[in-house]
């Protein structure tokens, strides 16, 4: 992490939300109340002429490879696919209150509702699968581990899934302490823990993935998928 000054860079609206690019040198960004979208450009600190527009937008997504962004609301019945480079709208599906997010190779777009995950081609469109959720709940994020093919998602109140993102197939399922709603998950550069904000409890939960599996493997539970990279040496 690295702080530096402060800087200054107009806006072209009050931002609602921001996703970052995986280089970390754009930031894709939406302001609800005046219904766009823009691209910023950190490394020259300028706003790309592009503005996207969508009415009620108050979630976006980017996809890791700068070229995807992906726009949705909570009061808009759409989610949006823009092609980040040209400002073009590629497709939308007619989904109300919906979250979008991009797997990590930027092939595959992710909406979330209140009942289901929807994980779509990027760049066909089509429908690869959906994972219903176990209980109606709000949009919930989903969160991609750096290698190994692995995802979190909140499939129940409190209930978190790792799931390959393939298949969709669970691996694990994960409780957290008193049942609250999980608002954010990621995990960590190296893919050893997860770490999820329970903000109705005030609450930073936090699973040692690999001292999960180390417990797993002694009762001959563990889940076959590839090793979690060793403890960082001090």
């Amino acid at each position: 992490l690295e702080i530096g000054p402060p800087r200054t860079i107009p806006l072209p609206a009050v931002p609602t939300r921001f996703a970052r690019s995986h280089d970390g040198r754009t930031l894709g960004m939406v302001s609800e109340s005046s219904g766009m979208g823009w691209l910023l450009d950190l490394d020259s600190e300028t706003v790309g002429q592009e503005r996207l527009i969508h009415n009620g937008a108050s979630f976006v997504g980017l996809s890791p490879d700068g070229q995807w962004m992906s726009t949705s609301g909570w009061h808009s019945g759409l989610v949006r696919l823009w092609n980040a480079r040209t400002g073009a709208i590629v497709r939308e599906w007619p989904l109300f209150r919906a979250t979008s997010f991009f797997t990590l190779d930027s092939r595959v777009l992710v909406t979330s509702q209140g009942d289901e995950f929807g994980f779509h081609d990027v760049e066909s469109g089509k429908l690869l699968y959906r994972l219903r959720r176990d209980v109606s709940l709000y949009p919930g994020h989903v969160a991609f581990a750096p290698q190994g093919g692995l995802m979190a998602l909140e499939m129940d109140p409190g209930v978190i899934h790792l799931k390959d993102v393939a298949t969709g197939q669970t691996v694990a399922r994960l409780e957290v302490p008193h049942g609250d709603r999980s608002t954010w998950m990621g995990f960590t550069p190296d893919g050893g823990q997860l770490v999820v904000n329970a903000v109705y409890s005030k609450a930073i939960h936090v699973w040692d993935l690999r001292e999960i599996r180390r417990r797993l493997k002694a009762m001959n539970l563990d889940w076959d998928r590839p090793e979690l990279p060793a403890y960082p040496q001090k």
